[in-house]
């Protein structure tokens, strides 16, 4: 089954901080990171609608 939006960043905001913006190490709820983040919820949301699951569904072969 496929995350939410919600469980996605619930779990990336949980995360040690180990991003760097300008050399400088970074939350990951630095809002310079906010429009990358906002594409990703609506990557999220696509998936979940049923109109939109084939192009916006990755299938991985990870277990």
């Amino acid at each position: 089954m496929l995350r939410t939006k919600e469980q996605y960043f619930e779990k990336l905001f949980s995360m040690k901080p180990n991003v760097y913006i300008g050399g400088k190490k970074v939350t990951r709820d630095d809002p310079r990171l906010r429009p990358g983040l906002n594409v990703l919820g609506v990557t999220f949301d696509l998936a979940q609608d049923e109109k939109w699951k084939n192009v916006a569904t990755a299938h991985s072969n990870l277990k």
